[in-house]
């Protein structure tokens, strides 16, 4: 399969400029704007004939992604050239460069509409593409901002942490951002204007998902502003899983779960946020961050765990302590660094001590026996039989026939003593 820039590559030589070295006859830049339309046109035909023609996709990935990267150093050199004209006060290179760049990233455009199953979007984009961009992103995030801070029940602080990758990538528009991102940034941004209509015209009560959401909401006794909903609804369908909005869910989740009045109450709530995860859609192939797991689903997560606890709670009517801390060793500086190693695999009642102690330091456990419990059941795992794991305890604890009823107890009891040594 053949490159099909070279041409243009070799053109885009001859325009440096310390080889021009003054201003061009306006029919010169004519001339030179012509013959890059042109390649272009017929860079543009001759790949969209060869990936036709060619039933390999491994080939056709190979053969697009070579012309976007290609058509990515093209444009740095440009912007490289840019820089120099501009020094040297040439204004008509200056627009010869910016018209080129502006085929070249069409050509790019065109690329990723027709052929953007073998397009590399993790690439970073060029940096006048960025610039365009970011103009672009500026003049329609302004608007739509001033409008959201207008709507009655807004929640300031979702819309921060909504807005956060946009405003970071507008406050720095140098930085290096992938095709990924800016597409992300842009639906994100179209998206959100959406939103302020539909909620300002209260279009929202025709759509399904969002009248569903608001009803279910109401057998427990929630009422949400429509325009929180709406932007929840909106991260949720782009899948915005950045840690900032995961846990911004599962705290504003948890505060609502403790103020219900009952355990019933409690459990019906968590049903109906679970039935409210599962129904959202999720727009394919969005991601705010990749290689995390769907916000839905890290959401849902949290929630069939408080789930579980909850009814592991009803069942326990609560739990006893003892001041024993025999088992908690002195070395902290090793205990830490043996906690690091160990992430996400087992842990025992010596490092859990530790880390209920750090957790207790960040102020995310509090003084109270169900956040210990609930400390245990979420953060807690172990491997073989000496030491149960949380499947054992839920199953086992309050099964008097178990014979292993005894021990899990007293694991546990242990585990308890001491966190408590620490709080």
């Amino acid at each position: 399969m053949r490159y099909e820039l070279s041409h243009l590559d070799a053109f885009i030589l001859t325009l440096h400029p310390s080889t021009v070295q003054k201003e061009p006859h306006s029919d010169q830049i004519r001339d030179w704007l012509k013959f890059v339309h042109d390649q272009v046109m017929t860079v543009r035909s001759s790949m969209i004939d060869e990936v036709l023609n060619t039933r390999n996709s491994k080939l056709n990935e190979g053969y697009v992604q070579a012309h976007q990267k290609g058509l990515i150093n093209l444009l740095d050199t440009l912007l490289s050239y840019i820089v120099i004209a501009a020094r040297n006060h040439f204004r008509l290179l200056v627009f010869l460069y910016k018209k080129i760049c502006k085929e070249l990233d069409e050509l790019l455009m065109l690329i990723i509409k027709l052929l953007n199953n073998f397009f590399d979007v993790t690439l970073p984009v060029p940096h006048c593409y960025a610039e365009l961009a970011h103009q672009e992103l500026s003049e329609q995030w302004g608007a739509t901002r001033s409008s959201l801070l207008v709507l009655e029940g807004l929640n300031e602080t979702l819309l921060d942490i909504a807005a956060k990758p946009l405003e970071d990538f507008l406050k720095d528009p140098g930085q290096r951002i992938t095709y990924q991102r800016v597409s992300y940034l842009r639906d994100l941004t179209e998206q959100i204007a959406s939103i302020v209509n539909k909620v300002s015209t209260e279009e929202d009560s025709n759509n399904f998902e969002y009248v569903s959401v608001m009803r279910d909401l109401s057998k427990v006794g929630l009422i949400e502003p429509a325009i929180n909903v709406n932007l929840h609804m909106l991260l949720i369908y782009l899948n915005h899983n950045s840690s900032e909005y995961v846990n911004f869910c599962i705290t504003a989740l948890q505060q609502k779960v403790d103020a219900m009045p009952d355990i019933n109450s409690k459990i019906l709530l968590l049903r109906i946020y679970a039935k409210i995860m599962r129904l959202l859609r999720v727009k394919p192939h969005s991601r705010l961050e990749p290689g995390e797991q769907r916000v839905n689903r890290q959401v849902l997560d949290f929630i069939e765990g408080e789930l579980e606890f909850v009814q592991m709670e009803s069942n326990n009517g609560g739990t006893t302590t003892t001041t024993n801390d025999s088992y908690y060793g002195n070395n902290l500086a090793t205990a830490q660094q043996k906690i690091v190693n160990k992430l996400n695999t087992s842990f025992d009642i010596r490092e859990l001590a530790l880390i209920a102690r750090l957790f207790k330091e960040s102020n995310k456990l509090k003084d109270h026996n169900t956040d210990i419990m609930r400390f245990i059941a979420q953060h807690y795992t172990t491997e073989g039989t000496d030491d149960p794991s949380y499947e054992s305890i839920y199953n086992k604890w309050f099964n008097p026939r178990s014979s292993t009823a005894v021990s899990v107890k007293y694991f546990l009891d242990e585990c308890i003593k001491n966190i408590r040594r620490w709080l």
